[in-house]
């Protein structure tokens, strides 16, 4: 084999390792346009539970889709894990979804203490249906299930703080109060008699 064959290989390797792992095949989705909702899929929990993207709805959401085979994916764990403790008391949820089966995952959750929720997607159907190319790849979804953005390749945390910031500074102004106009003026009895004018103050209902 040529030199410059194997150099072009090995240049090859080095950028597929850093964009993700295991590239599928077959696959003609385009996926899910920005700002359109997740189509729907059904995933089971490590307890053989059902669950769905719309069980999601009402909290903005990060999910990763992830394999325990793939380094790219192990590196980014403790950076997702550091999120989900801060974030996730915050209303925010993170899942990390994996095609593998539950054997294979539960070992690997004890040796590196993984506390992010997993879904498991059998035969990787989600997968396929939402164009996952390779691994891991998140997705950041609003509280009405819209996808916000799409990152391919291992997130660092400056780059997770960013998608964090973007899903929170939405979720705040969807729940900020309309505008409308001012409130009306009252007439306060002022000492001596005369009257002057002051603000009701009507603060806006909680939402949270």
């Amino acid at each position: 084999m040529r030199p410059i064959v194997i150099v072009a290989l090995i240049l090859l390797a080095a950028t597929m390792l850093v964009a993700g792992c295991g590239a599928e095949s077959g696959n003609t989705s385009r996926g899910v346009a920005i700002g359109q909702p997740l189509p729907p899929a059904e995933f089971t929990t490590g307890r053989g539970e059902r669950v769905s993207v719309a069980d999601l709805h009402g909290n903005p959401a990060v999910i990763n889709f992830w394999a325990t085979w793939c380094a790219p994916c192990r590196e980014e764990i403790p950076v997702l894990q550091a999120a989900h403790a801060e974030y996730g008391q915050n209303g925010v949820a993170f899942l990390a979804v994996t095609d593998e089966l539950p054997t294979t995952v539960r070992p690997f959750m004890e040796q590196i203490a993984m506390t992010l929720p997993v879904w498991y997607d059998p035969g990787g159907r989600a997968g396929q249906r939402y164009a996952i190319q390779s691994i891991p790849t998140t997705f950041f979804l609003d509280a009405d299930g819209r996808l916000v953005a799409r990152h391919t390749g291992a997130l660092t945390r400056r780059q997770l703080e960013a998608y964090l910031q973007q899903l929170t500074t939405e979720r705040q102004e969807q729940q900020a109060p309309p505008a409308g106009d001012p409130p009306l003026p009252t007439r306060i009895p002022a000492p001596g008699g005369a009257d002057t004018v002051g603000w009701r103050q009507v603060k806006p209902a909680a939402t949270w």
